[in-house]
């Protein structure tokens, strides 16, 4: 039998090293048998949970390394956590047809990408835009359909903008040596983590009718990134960090929520 210099067994220092694969296979389920949802999916907080099981390793209470071999997420980007809201006003009486002229627009014109909706008061109908352009008379708003009917001068416009993605990582709650500073107003410490690539040749948009505004990311061996843990906890949680592509805005939009799909392998080498 083959011994190491200092004399351990080759396949007992094998033994040390295994995986961990986090899928919420039992979907949004609250008691679910593989994964459960704590919390309302895309509700700020929530959080998908799994037992390890005392079975899972001798080593589980040891000292360990952990990489993250891969990653990946799913998530509807157009429900209200995800929704940046946004008020104009109506610039001008007697307005008909498929534009509308607008102005004390609250949120910046780049936050209203084309596909936002808006609805205007006093007449019926939501809108989808096709174009924004601004110019020193006002902003003006190109959309599908045809209004409803002339709004009033002044009338409350009120956008609902699917905004574009800036960042997400997959976080878990396995406490590890280093710090963490991604998060607003979180503890320091740092948790094992995994940064999404969320670029355009990356981001899988399903448009079909039934599926508009999912996103759905995914990270083979991404960025190589280890982990130095002293103990595994009994029950692991997995969520998303997301940050919008928002910009000029002071507001925090930031939100860490248990999306529509989550999926995170990890690789856990224990010292002895």
């Amino acid at each position: 039998m083959e011994l190491e210099h200092h004399g351990e067994c080759a396949c007992k220092q094998k033994n040390r090293l295994t995986c961990i694969t986090l899928k919420n296979t039992d979907g949004i389920n609250t008691a679910g048998s593989v994964s459960r949802l704590v919390g309302a999916v895309h509700t700020e907080g929530s959080y998908y949970e799994f037992d390890i099981g005392t079975s899972f390793s001798v080593h589980r209470h040891k000292p360990c390394t952990i990489r993250v071999c891969s990653g990946s997420v799913g998530f509807r980007n157009d429900v209200a956590q995800y929704l940046q809201a946004g008020t104009a006003r109506v610039n001008g009486a007697g307005q008909t047809g498929g534009t509308l002229t607008v102005d004390n627009l609250d949120i910046p014109q780049h936050v209203l990408p084309v596909g936002s909706t808006f609805t205007v008061a006093g007449i019926t109908g939501t809108y989808t835009l096709t174009a924004v352009f601004t110019s020193p008379g006002g902003t003006t708003l190109t959309f599908t359909d045809n209004l409803d009917s002339s709004p009033a001068d002044d009338a409350l416009v009120t956008f609902a903008s699917e905004v574009g993605v800036a960042s997400i990582d997959l976080m878990t709650n396995i406490e590890v040596q280093g710090l963490c500073k991604n998060m607003p107003n979180s503890p320091a410490g740092q948790v094992v983590q995994c940064e999404m690539d969320v670029s355009a040749t990356n981001q899988l948009n399903v448009t079909s009718t039934n599926l508009t505004g999912i996103r759905i990311f995914h990270a083979t061996q991404p960025y190589m990134t280890r982990f130095r843990c002293q103990s595994l906890p009994d029950r692991i949680q997995l969520q998303m960090a997301r940050m919008p592509a928002i910009f000029d805005v002071t507001t925090n939009n930031f939100s860490l929520s248990a999306p529509d799909f989550i999926s995170i392998t990890l690789e856990i080498e224990f010292d002895e």
